[in-house]
């Protein structure tokens, strides 16, 4: 034979040991309805069946979805979780409730692992999700609560919530455990608080509308950062001791704009035509770079042994008849510096204990500068008259 007939045959001798094995294609008219992942399990009777209190009822760990909105029954949840390790994706679907029913969606047993996801919880006859119980690892992400009895979103210890809105709910909007963190989520028109959370939350990139008591209201060692809180009939920030509030806007809330308690840091912050204070703060606080405007009281008040430097408080005070002042020092061992006061009534700086210091301010406008207590240390006072012959760097001034 041949050296080409030898290759030949030799090709087609491993073509035919190949054969059996090569690869086939899959079915190309597979079976209509959306693709699921065979690992995942569908919200229905047969594989979540429900009890005495509750539609549907999820016991084991697992990936469920709903496969299409589902309406309350009196005197039942929407979908009880009693197990660790749920994954619930509401797929855009909607929980629809009614007179007499329970929760949409509530957590009953202190576990943990527990993210629910992408969907609507309406009109709810207690809250529209209730992950309360949840004790570590609980995600909330993409949901909104809106018009339920109580409140809309509530979550365990150390969540996560992330892209949720909570509007038109009787009590608060979201009403988190402590060491929660909340990102990009909005409260509006909710009976209660629009945030409401324990100790050592992180709150950011969020929003608090018209709700009828604060707009935000913390525990303890809170950072709140890039949030707004407007035409709450509180107070827009109402806080604890130890909390840190950086890039925030109060407008036009009923009572304070911001309110801490001792030892917090404020920075950066706007209060403007709220219907008390612009600025509250308690004792050992700092305020830095925040503007204070249009508020009917003081714009910015400490009470001891604060900083309150850099800020900018124009014509605060004006909405009463009573004195008020542009910053506002109740008692002693408060640093004032470098901040612009215009327009205030009455009073520039007021400063009603001893033993604070007051320092290179800038004051325009306002009925009286700065009211001097004795031994409080302050300034010279620079005006027009004697700009030429005092040279003091720590001269407050005054036109």
């Amino acid at each position: 034979m041949g050296t080409v007939a030898k290759v030949v045959s030799t090709v087609l001798v491993v073509f035919t040991l190949m054969a059996p094995y090569r690869a086939r294609a899959g079915d190309l008219n597979p079976p209509p309805g959306p693709i699921m992942a065979t690992h995942r399990t569908p919200i229905s009777d047969a594989s979540t069946p429900g009890d005495a209190d509750s539609t549907f009822k999820i016991t084991q760990a697992g990936s469920y979805y709903l496969r299409g909105n589902i309406t309350g029954v009196a005197g039942e949840i929407g979908i009880e979780i009693a197990a660790a390790g749920v994954t619930l994706d509401l797929m855009g679907f909607q929980l629809l409730g009614g007179a007499g029913t329970f929760d949409g969606i509530r957590v009953s047993l202190p576990v943990q692992n527990v993210a629910i996801r992408n969907g609507a919880i309406l009109g709810w006859g207690q809250d529209g999700v209730d992950c309360s119980a949840v004790q570590g690892g609980n995600i909330l992400e993409g949901l909104r609560a809106s018009g339920n009895t109580t409140d809309g979103i509530r979550s365990g210890v150390g969540s996560v919530v992330t892209g949720c809105t909570a509007d038109n709910n009787g009590g608060d909007g979201f009403d988190v455990s402590n060491a929660t963190t909340i990102t990009g989520c909005a409260a509006n028109l909710n009976t209660g608080n629009g945030f409401s959370s324990g100790n050592m939350a992180v709150i950011t990139n969020c929003s608090a509308l018209t709700n009828t008591l604060d707009g935000f209201a913390t525990g303890n060692g809170a950072t709140i950062v890039n949030c707004s809180a407007r035409d709450n009939t509180e107070n827009g920030f109402d806080l604890g001791l130890g909390c840190t509030v950086t890039s925030c806007s109060a407008y036009v809330n009923t009572l304070n704009g911001i309110d801490v308690g001792d030892g917090c840091t404020v920075s950066n912050c706007t209060a403007r035509l709220n219907g008390a204070r612009g600025i509250m703060a308690a004792d050992a606080v700092t305020i830095t770079g925040c503007t204070a405007d249009v508020n009917v009281s003081d714009g910015i008040r400490v009470n001891t042994n604060s900083q309150v430097t850099n800020n900018t408080c124009n014509d605060n005070g004006n909405g009463l008849a009573e004195a008020n002042a542009g910053i506002r020092l109740d008692g002693a061992g408060n640093r004032a510096e470098g901040n612009t006061l215009t327009s205030n009534n009455n009073v520039g700086i007021e400063v009603d204990a001893a033993g604070n210091l007051v320092i290179r301010n800038w004051c325009r406008g306002n009925t009286t500068p700065i009211c001097d207590v004795g031994n409080s240390l302050i300034g010279p006072i620079v005006t027009t008259a004697n700009i030429a012959t005092e040279d003091s760097a720590q001269a407050n001034f005054t036109n």
